[in-house]
């Protein structure tokens, strides 16, 4: 028997098979209750407010604000230090706060601003 046959004849095979098992399933009141429960879970689960979906997009946001809050609780952090060490009249950094806020300089000094070029 040719291969090409063969192959036919165990694919037509298989076919008959699957439909014997699903006729002899479908025929079986547990599989039908089985699977009618499944639709309607299966429905449910996609129509309610609180779908798999939203779920996920909801908890992206949560990382996200999470890392955000982070990120603006360590800035927070370094203002608050930075305040401390102006109200303790430090005066390196009172020097280097004039001269990076006010532009100010001492006297006899140039001071070179450089400007970037907006990327394209």
């Amino acid at each position: 028997m040719p291969a090409l046959e063969q192959n036919y004849l165990r694919k037509k095979f298989s076919y008959w098979i699957f439909q014997k098992i699903l006729k002899g399933l479908w025929h079986d009141i547990r599989f039908r209750i089985t699977l009618l429960i499944s639709l309607i879970a299966l429905v449910v689960s996609f129509s309610r407010d609180d779908n798999i979906f939203k779920r996920r997009d909801l908890e992206k946001e949560k990382a996200n604000l999470e890392r955000r809050l982070l990120r603006d609780s360590l800035e927070l952090q370094a203002i608050r230090d930075t305040l401390a060490a102006l109200e303790r009249n430090d005066p390196f950094l009172l020097e280097k706060y004039a001269r990076e806020k006010y532009n100010m300089k001492k006297e006899g000094e140039t001071v070179y601003k450089f400007v970037e070029k907006e990327k394209k």
